[in-house]
């Protein structure tokens, strides 16, 4: 279990709290569309998935540059 809440940012965690905010609202009032959108905000935190298809990705990892790259910043006026 400790497995798998290793390496979880703020955006993974926000998203499990809304989850269980939107539960929370869907037991209340038994709204189901709450509890599609609880279920849709908790299997984002659990799989770590963004948007659609990886459109907007979570994975840091992929922003950095390979070592030894040469970044050239060009002044744009």
């Amino acid at each position: 279990m400790a497995a798998l809440f290793r390496n979880w940012g703020a955006v993974r965690w926000i998203r499990l709290g809304l989850a269980g905010a939107l539960l929370m609202a869907g037991i209340t009032s038994g709204d189901t569309i709450a509890y599609a959108a609880s279920v849709f905000f908790a299997l984002q935190a659990v799989f770590n998935f963004g948007c659609c298809a990886s459109a907007c990705t979570t994975d840091s990892d992929a922003a950095k540059p390979p070592d030894g790259a040469n970044i050239v910043y060009e002044e744009v006026k």
